[in-house]
C-alpha cells in the first residue's frame, strides 16, 4: 500500500481556558457550589455539575489538569466577592472576584434553569496552565475507537470522532476507500494494537500535538496507522490520520 497522499489536518491553537457547565442546588449559592466542587480536586465532582452536552465537550484528563493547576497556583478559596447578577425567567449570570490563598481570579458563571451552562475563570496565575492531559490512555482509546469504527464501516460514527472541520472535508466514499484499502492489505479479520505516542511540545512547555501510532494486523498483512490529536479548550480532537506499510 502506498502512503496516503492526502493528510487531513486542521491546525488548532490551544486557547486560554473557556468552557461551559451545568447543574447546581437551588438552595445554595451557585458560585459556592461550583468552587466547593473545584476544591475537591475530583473530576467527578465537576462533571456531576455538568449538562451532558457540556460534559461531551470536556475531556476528563484535561479537566483534571485544570483542577490541579487551580489547586497548585491559586490554592483554596478565601472569599467570594460578587460583582453582578443578571436574571431572566430561565437564565442567571453571575460575575465575581474570587480571592484565593495565592491570588485572585475573575469568574463568570452562567446558569439555565438552575444548571450551569458556562464558566470562565481568568487569572494571571492560570496563564499557560495547560501543559498536557493527566492521562494519555484516554486518547489512545479514542484513537482505537476511530480505527475500529472505520474497520466496522461505521463511517458516520468515525466522522464524529474527528475534529468538526476535518470531518466536513471528508466524504463517506473517501472513508470507505480508506477502509477498503486497509482490508485489501490485511484481510477481513484484523486486530488493532496501540504502539506508542509522540508528543510535540511548544517552547512554553504546552503540549501542541500528540501523535498516536497503531498497528492493524490481519491474516494477509499489516498496516501502520498514525493519528494526530490537537487541543482546543478542554478537548483533544483527531485532526489528521494516515496509513502506511513501514513502521515509523
Amino acid at each position: 500500500m502506498k502512503k496516503t497522499k492526502d493528510r487531513y489536518a486542521w491546525l488548532v491553537v490551544v486557547p486560554i481556558f473557556f468552557a461551559g457547565i451545568n447543574r447546581t442546588n437551588a438552595d445554595e449559592a451557585p458560585l459556592r457550589v461550583f468552587f466547593d466542587a473545584v476544591e475537591t480536586g475530583q473530576v467527578e465532582s465537576i462533571v456531576n455539575l455538568m449538562h451532558p452536552q457540556l460534559a461531551s465537550q470536556i475531556d476528563p484528563p484535561i479537566l483534571e489538569a485544570w483542577l490541579q493547576a487551580v489547586s497548585f497556583r491559586l490554592g483554596p478559596v478565601v472569599d467570594i466577592l460578587p460583582e453582578d447578577e443578571q436574571y431572566t425567567p430561565k437564565t442567571q449570570e453571575y460575575t465575581a472576584t474570587i480571592q484565593f490563598k495565592k491570588g485572585k481570579a475573575k469568574v463568570q458563571l452562567n446558569l439555565s434553569n438552575r444548571e450551569i451552562v458556562k464558566f470562565e475563570v481568568k487569572s494571571d496565575k492560570l496563564v499557560n496552565w495547560f501543559q498536557r492531559p493527566t492521562s494519555l490512555k484516554y486518547y489512545q482509546q479514542r484513537g482505537e475507537k476511530f480505527l475500529q469504527e472505520l474497520q466496522d464501516q461505521n463511517y458516520e460514527s468515525a466522522k464524529k470522532l474527528l475534529y468538526e472541520k476535518v470531518a466536513a472535508q471528508l466524504t463517506m466514499s473517501e472513508l470507505k476507500s480508506y477502509a477498503e484499502k486497509i482490508t485489501k492489505e490485511t484481510g477481513e479479520k484484523k486486530s488493532i494494537r496501540y504502539r506508542f505516542a509522540k508528543l510535540t511540545v511548544l517552547p512554553n512547555e504546552q503540549l501542541q500535538q500528540m501523535d498516536l501510532f497503531y498497528e492493524i494486523k490481519g491474516e494477509f498483512g499489516t498496516v501502520q496507522a498514525e493519528l494526530a490529536i490537537r487541543f482546543q479548550g478542554m478537548k483533544g480532537y483527531i485532526v489528521s490520520f494516515e496509513f502506511y506499510d513501514t513502521p515509523k
